[in-house]
Formats: C-alpha cells, structure tokens, sequence
C-alpha cells in the first residue's frame, strides 16, 4: 500500500489540477475505504497500453487515465520513434471537441516541438479525415489526432497515423497509414522508455505552425473531384438526405462536401448539429448503437421525403446509414455499406489498374465481387 500511496503523491507533483482528487483518495484510502483503494489500485495499475488504436482511456489522474502527463509522455516516445528515422519529422496535430482535446493537442505541439520536429497544429477543432488528408496533403511524417472516437463521454485517446518516410520496410507500398503491427510496438518501446515519475519532456512554449483554414476545402475538392469520376451528378441531385454528427465535428465539412458535390438536399438533426462533449441526447456516442438514430429518424419523418439518413460518430470516422423498406427504417451492417462502396467504385479500380483488398474487418463478399 505504502507504494501505491507514494505514485499517488508523486503524480501530484507531476499533475496539480488533479491533486485534489488523489489527496482525497489517499486519505480515503488511509482509512482503508474499499472504494478509494480501487481507485488508487486502478489509477496506477501499469501504464497505458499503446496499440493500434493508439490511446484511449478515461480522463483522470494517473498512469492508466488520460491526462496531461500521459499524453506529453506518448507525444515524447513518439517524437523520438520519428527522430530515429528522419531528420526534423514534420508533425501535423488535430483535435475533436471532447473534454480536454484542444488542451492535449496543444500539450502535444509543445513536446514535439521541443523535440526538434516542425509541427504544424490544426486552427479549430476538425474531423479525423481531414487530419489524415492533412498528413499526406501536407508531406508529414506524423499525424496525431486528439480523440476517444465514438467512446463514452468521459473519454479521451491518441490516434496516430504514419508517412512512408516514417513507415519505411514496415509497409513497403509507400503509403500514409494510421499505425498497424508491428509499428505500434516500435512506438510503445519508445514511450516507455520515458519513466515519468523521474523524467519529465521539455515543453517549447512556441514555435508550432497554425494550419490554413483552407485544409477543410482542400480536403473537399480532393474528394469532390474523385466522386466525380464514380459517380453521377444527376444521381446525387435527386437524393434526400438527413444528416447527424451525433454532437460531434463532422457537420461542417460534411455539409460544405456535400453541396460541393451536388447533393443538394441535406437536412441536419438540429438537436445534435453543434459539438458537445457531453452528447446529451444519445446513451452513447456510436451512431451504430441501438437508439442513436432517434432523432435522425424523426427528423426524417417530419419531412415530406428522406432517400438516407447518415449519421457520424464524434470525430466522424465512423459512419451507419439507414435506409426506408416498407414503411420503417432499416440500418444497413458495416458489410452492407462495404459492398455498396465496392461496387460503385469496382469500374473505377479496372480502369485504373488498381486492386481491392480485404482487411480483417471488411466484407468478404468484396471478393465476389471483384472477381
């Protein structure tokens, strides 16, 4: 217990905005009260797990929550993977409306910098997409993006995502990623190497680049132009759509995308259009949870047509579609929506010479249909 109770104190040291909470379990924990000691226990039970997905946990003090500290930590570890294998890494950072991201991102932008790599910081709050554009539109080596995606409220998490300078013989088709295995353990090892409790990164207090606001259009005439060689314009015009960010940071730039690409009609869920990290109007943030299309649904009934309804997670990554049969809705399967997106663009792959391939996770029915 004596140990427990001295990573609790020396983490207060380390992170004095969450002091208070851990002085209070600590005394709670002295009088031996079952719940304090689970808290401490969980608080300080290792380090955060680095994986695929990055990061992602509650926010809170300790080595296992999101936090300050762990996230200066990962930007540290990580900073020192991308200066092993290139000089100066230019490192793009965006971030979503959750608690804390904004707060992170900019944490993140200091150690980077002070690390020696050219950050470039997204201006506002921005979707995960157009972070991931911004990794290749803008030549970077690291793309970090501040998120918990479609997780509870009280989350936040770290996804991160490569360039081929970066990748090297891990992926030796030269593309821009977000991190597979054995990638992630590479990071990992170089996170872990930072003992927080006696080594701290240096933070730069400047020095990181603001982002045009002209990424989001770039990223929309990207797509916009690509659409227009799948897709026809007469097709998108006659469509009626709903549309909901589920309280997230997809609308704006969903929105501008689809009058930019001729989907004229678009109807917004008013009660869930602006960002709010509470989420106050769905149990849980997943728009491919039960309920989460309540209100897209009844937007949809108060209008004379609706063709689709579309609705994003929190950093709009994540996407369901439901679609009218007989009179109710039906929510079409991440495989169903998989061979859709196939089969539209299966004409444009033969044309230009390129494959498709299936994940673990993907449609095995794409094979059918390449065949």
């Amino acid at each position: 217990m004596d140990e427990l109770f001295t990573a609790a104190q020396t983490w207060m040291d380390l992170d004095p905005e969450h002091a208070e909470i851990l002085a209070n379990e600590i005394s709670a924990a002295r009088r031996e009260e079952d719940w304090a000691i689970a808290a401490l226990t969980a608080r300080f039970a290792g380090y955060l797990t680095f994986g695929t997905a990055g990061l992602r946990a509650p926010l809170g003090p300790g080595t296992t929550r999101m936090n300050k500290v762990v996230v200066q930590r990962a930007a540290a570890g990580i900073a020192d993977f991308a200066r092993e294998r290139t000089d100066e890494p230019v490192v793009v950072i965006g971030y979503d409306a959750r608690h804390r991201s904004k707060d992170f991102a900019i944490d993140s932008a200091a150690v980077f910098t002070a690390a020696g790599c050219r950050v470039k910081l997204m201006p506002t709050t921005t979707p995960t997409p157009v972070l991931a554009f911004a990794l290749k539109h803008l030549a970077a080596d690291v793309g970090i993006m501040v998120t918990a995606s479609h997780n509870p409220p009280s989350d936040n998490g770290y996804k991160v995502y490569l360039g081929p300078r970066l990748l090297g013989a891990d992926d030796p088709t030269g593309a821009y990623a977000q991190i597979t295995s054995p990638t992630d353990q590479l990071i990992a090892t170089n996170i872990h190497a930072w003992n927080i409790a006696t080594q701290q990164p240096e933070l730069a207090s400047s020095g990181w680049e603001l982002i045009s606001q002209d990424i989001s259009n770039d990223y929309v005439e990207a797509v916009s132009q690509f659409l227009g060689s799948v897709s026809s314009p007469v097709a998108r015009s006659a469509l009626n759509i709903v549309y909901t960010p589920l309280h997230g940071v997809g609308a704006g730039v969903f929105c501008h995308l689809m009058d930019a690409t001729g989907f004229n009609t678009v109807s917004v869920v008013d009660q869930q259009v602006d960002p709010d990290p509470a989420f106050p109007t769905v149990a849980f943030p997943n728009p491919e949870e039960p309920g989460a299309l309540d209100l897209a649904i009844s937007t949809a009934g108060s209008l004379p047509e609706t063709d689709l309804i579309i609705a994003h997670d929190p950093d709009a990554d994540r996407l369901a579609v439901a679609v009218p049969v007989a009179g109710e809705w039906r929510r079409l399967s991440g495989d169903h929506v998989g061979l859709l997106v196939g089969a539209r663009l299966m004409p444009y792959l033969a044309a230009n010479n390129l494959a498709i391939s299936n994940s673990v996770v993907s449609a095995p029915q794409l094979a059918r249909l390449a065949a």
